[in-house]
């Protein structure tokens, strides 16, 4: 069974970059304005006959339209989430699947962020090797107002 292609963010980046209304631009594709709108939200794949008309109407190849890209990103994500699996529950396939689909500004964000985050991690180190600290040593426990602070935090102050 082929893969269902998904182009919610490619599309409406497409069709914002031209400055086209969502019913602008489902009149060029022959479309309603509320099934393009699910095709934009990635509640429903598009079809071969969308991608036709969607390249027709862009001016643009197909190949924009390859998810061979999101795979290397999908991996990627899939990598760094694993390397930081221990402070919470790492996300499952099909959700590092989805947030490459819906949210790639979002998803490279993250990637660069876990960059940032790798480099400090190195430079600490190199910096408890250079002043000569055990790395071993376990880092404070938080203070009791502060378990309290976060522990409300994260339930929304309830």
């Amino acid at each position: 069974m082929a893969e269902k292609l998904y182009l919610g963010a490619k599309v409406r980046k497409l069709r914002e970059a031209r400055g086209w209304t969502l019913e602008a631009c489902a009149g060029r594709l022959a479309l309603s304005p509320s099934y393009l709108s699910q095709i934009e939200t990635n509640q429903r794949p598009a079809t071969a006959r969308v991608l036709i008309a969607l390249t027709r109407a862009f001016d643009v190849d197909a190949s924009l339209f390859d998810l061979d890209g999101d795979a290397r990103l999908i991996a990627d994500l899939r990598e760094a989430v694993t390397d930081v699996a221990g402070h919470a529950e790492a996300p499952s396939p099909v959700e590092l699947k989805q947030a490459v689909t819906n949210t790639p500004r979002l998803a490279r964000q993250f990637l660069a962020l876990h960059q940032d985050y790798r480099r400090l991690d190195e430079r600490l180190k190199t910096l408890n090797e250079t002043l000569g600290r055990d790395e071993r040593a376990q880092a404070a426990p938080a203070l009791p107002y502060e378990a309290v602070r976060d522990f409300f935090h994260y339930r929304d102050n309830y």
